[in-house]
């Protein structure tokens, strides 16, 4: 009579088992964005029970700040924001490392590159911070980890990425190669070099894809645009 779902009840109780969870989650998915009649979200009572990673994960997969895995299409933005309850939050900053599998599962299984580099700026319970800044040293690692791309670049999190058109526009750092060139002498024209002829440097992609690189003037580590096209 209070309004608590079976989710809540279940969550509540005493030594419940997963798979009791479990069962409720995948009949009810819906419930895990839902919180209890005193306003605590399903995934705290959760990590409060210590369920297990494949529990939490399903329980937080209902609660996320975006939609996940959609494929960009003409015309649209690859990160479509979501109401919440702060799931993400909680699993990613407040139970430190503790779901570490869950938050490489979500990046790595789940999460475009757009979608992690959102991920990475959500905000946190009352606009205390992102999530990248407030999250422990393992979590950090794995964004880190997962924000590379093709082994050279670094995608940045200070800028979101654009998606227009069967193209994502990410600023990047580019950490080079073995034989990667020192930045240019102030009496060195840059056209000179062929890696940087009229700003544009070939990266080979996979077949369904080409990666454009622009060099942006040379600020703090090389920072570069990455155009890529689907």
């Amino acid at each position: 009579g209070n309004g608590d779902l079976p989710l809540h009840v279940a969550l509540a109780t005493s030594g419940i088992s997963p798979i009791v969870i479990s069962t409720i989650v995948k009949a009810a998915e819906f419930a895990g964005g839902v919180p209890t009649s005193s306003g605590e979200m399903p995934i705290a009572l959760a990590s409060k029970q210590d369920m297990p990673n494949h529990t939490v994960k399903s329980i937080m997969l209902a609660d996320m700040p975006i939609d996940l895995g959609m494929r960009l299409q003409a015309g649209s933005d690859q990160v479509v924001r979501r109401q919440h309850g702060h799931s993400w939050w909680h699993v990613a900053v407040d139970c430190g490392r503790k779901y570490e599998k869950v938050v490489e599962e979500i990046l790595v299984k789940h999460a475009t590159k757009s979608q992690i580099i959102s991920l990475a700026r959500t905000l946190g319970p009352n606009d205390r911070g992102r999530v990248l800044d407030s999250v422990c040293v393992e979590i950090h690692s794995l964004f880190k980890k997962h924000l590379r791309f093709y082994l050279r670049y670094e995608l940045l999190t200070t800028v979101p990425p654009r998606c227009t058109n069967h193209m994502e526009v990410f600023h990047a750092i580019d950490h080079g190669t073995t034989e990667a060139p020192s930045p240019p002498k102030v009496d060195e024209n840059p056209i000179n070099r062929p890696w940087m002829d009229e700003g544009y440097t070939a990266v080979n992609g996979s077949d369904k894809s080409v990666v454009e690189v622009t060099f942006k003037e040379w600020v703090c580590a090389r920072q570069v645009v990455l155009r890529c096209f689907s």
